[in-house]
């Protein structure tokens, strides 16, 4: 990994804690800053509340919780799908609203166009399974212009559509050599930590065991 974009340890969190953000808080940040052009702002002062909605697929994902977070940081509404299970961790996460992924696609939309009231701009699919439902939704929403699309997946499975702009966060991130990618992560690092720092970024859920021994990963998977 190029030392530029390697993330320092937020003061208020544990080694194991920090070891949770990486390349999910990364990855997030990519699909909103570049993908749902998304300003990048100052973590120092609270962005105003935009009477805008952004819609995170599988925000019960690790990308998807940071995503979640950070996208509430910027400002804006956020609904999230997720299972039932889930809709308490997203709410403490900062959600406006959940709606169950395992509905019918026609009742996940007729809820997402209710919910946002139709003032939906930004989608992000942090678990790369939504291309076919978010061209059905975004040709619902024909008339809310400009509209953005981020996925952690492949685009090639998307409907050609111009009425709102797409992009993929897929592939290598940190490796020397991809100047302009890691210019862009080493952009985020002050965000995520003082994000972190201020309690409005949560580390991801994680379960720390073991002495550092060899067998201690073995172990963790049983469980």
């Amino acid at each position: 990994m190029d030392a530029k974009v390697t993330i320092p340890k937020p003061k208020n969190i544990s080694l194991a804690q920090a070891a949770t953000l990486g390349v999910g808080a990364d990855t997030a940040c990519l699909g909103i800053f570049n993908g749902l052009n998304v300003p990048l702002f100052n973590p120092d002062n609270p962005s105003a509340a935009k009477d805008e909605w952004a819609l995170v697929l599988g925000g019960a994902s690790s990308v998807g919780n940071f995503a979640v977070q950070i996208l509430k940081a910027a400002g804006y509404k956020v609904v999230a799908t997720c299972s039932t299970n889930s809709f308490q961790l997203l709410k403490a996460l900062g959600a406006d609203a959940s709606v169950d992924y395992k509905k019918s696609q026609p009742e996940v939309i007729s809820e997402l166009l209710s919910i946002t009231n139709r003032n939906l701009t930004r989608a992000y699919d942090a678990v790369a399974m939504n291309n076919e439902l978010i061209t059905v939704l975004y040709d619902e929403l024909k008339d809310v212009s400009p509209k953005y699309f981020t996925t952690t997946g492949d685009l090639s499975s998307l409907s050609i559509a111009p009425h709102f702009t797409s992009h993929s966060v897929l592939g290598p991130i940190g490796r020397p050599g991809n100047d302009k990618l890691n210019s862009d992560l080493n952009s985020f690092i002050r965000i995520i930590v003082k994000l972190v720092e201020t309690g409005k970024l949560a580390p991801s859920e994680m379960l720390e065991m073991g002495s550092g021994n060899i067998d201690d990963p073995v172990e963790a998977w049983k469980l």
